[in-house]
């Protein structure tokens, strides 16, 4: 990095190719995988009651996408 910390042109150029990658991988993913199947058992184990009071839960197939991203980047 410079000396007034702002990033160099071959730090962001760097970076901006490492991210397109990254986004390239994850839309190569999302079409090779068919979700549904996921969604379908995820909702059988999943207890969402009506009674439930807070925050409404979050997806269940969006949660285990997350899990895959930790599992792929650390």
């Amino acid at each position: 990095q410079t000396s007034n910390n702002a990033p160099s042109f071959t730090e962001v150029f760097t970076e901006l190719r490492s991210s397109r990658a990254r986004n390239e991988f994850l839309e190569q993913i999302d079409k090779l995988i068919d979700w549904r199947p996921f969604q379908t058992l995820i909702n059988k184990k999943l207890n969402k009651r009506a009674e439930a009071k807070g925050e409404p839960t979050y997806d269940g197939v969006l949660m285990f996408k997350i899990l895959l991203l930790e599992t792929w980047y650390n």
